[in-house]
């Protein structure tokens, strides 16, 4: 592997490759048993996510230029804990079972688009094929803003008039 020592942990790398392209990113991890390189770089402003990786199989590689050498020692990586791990473990599924009962099979894809769109800035359920919308109010089928009846004793009259609202604006933009 001709440029196998440019591919040191942290160098700024530009790397060009077969068919003219030039990526350029930090060195976030060399396997030379795979011959496989992965640049990091930062991502847009408008994502959810802090960096894009790129993986490079080094058999595509033209050439490489360092743009600029690591700073010496990369930091400690802190260990984690088992406890730690059981943590994460337990977020994830209750992610998980909550996404689960977002799904409602039984419910038309434009119903389970309206609950989607609701679940976003509302607490929602199914209710067999009813959305319940912050326990105050009942969209049922055909999901339309006549169809949004105020379910809780005490609701507040603002919160079912933004409901319905949400479920037109909805409405429309379907039946477009």
């Amino acid at each position: 592997m001709e440029h196998a020592a440019a591919f040191e942990l942290d160098n700024r790398l530009a790397v060009g490759v077969i068919g003219g392209d030039r990526l350029q990113g930090q060195v976030y991890s060399f396997d030379a048993a795979t011959g496989t390189l992965i640049l990091r770089r930062p991502a847009h402003e408008n994502t959810n996510t802090s960096d894009h990786v790129t993986m490079i199989n080094v058999a595509h590689i033209t050439d490489v230029k360092v743009q600029e050498e690591a700073k010496g020692e990369i930091g400690d990586v802190n260990p984690v804990t088992e406890r730690d791990l059981e943590r994460r473990e337990q977020k994830a599924k209750i992610a998980a079972a909550k996404a689960f009962q977002s799904i409602n099979s039984a419910a038309s894809p434009e119903a389970q688009q309206m609950f989607d769109m609701l679940s976003k800035t509302l607490p929602c359920e199914w209710d067999g094929d009813c959305i319940v919308v912050m326990q105050q109010a009942r969209v049922s089928p055909p999901y339309n803003e006549g169809a949004v009846v105020n379910i809780g004793g005490q609701t507040d009259d603002a919160a079912i008039s933004r409901i319905r609202r949400m479920v037109a604006d909805f409405s429309q933009k379907v039946a477009a």
